[in-house]
């Protein structure tokens, strides 16, 4: 069996979000930080956990641009980035997107 689902929602971690973060298991298909102290840059290396269908990491402290490779979880059904500081263009893959 392997982890399927991460989540640390209201934890009050602090720090940055490892560039490790990217070394779980690429059958991760869901990591929740929901509303936590995690600041700095989201790390690129979430791109390699293509698994992933919810990616939650709304109410923290996070800054700098998106990753634009966080497009390349193409089985991303659900991303929460709300309430944090980040700043710069949605990457390409959703900024194409028009509602």
């Amino acid at each position: 069996m392997r982890l399927k689902r991460l989540a640390f929602d209201s934890c009050r971690f602090q720090g940055a979000l490892p560039r490790s973060i990217g070394n779980l298991s690429n059958q991760l298909q869901q990591l929740l930080f929901h509303n936590n102290q995690l600041h700095g840059n989201l790390p690129s290396s979430i791109r390699n956990l293509v698994g992933l269908n919810i990616l939650t990491l709304g109410r923290n402290q996070f800054t700098g641009n998106i990753p634009s490779t966080i497009g390349n979880l193409q089985n991303l059904e659900g991303l929460y980035l709300n309430k944090n500081h980040f700043s710069g263009q949605i990457p390409d893959p959703w900024g194409t997107y028009h509602c």
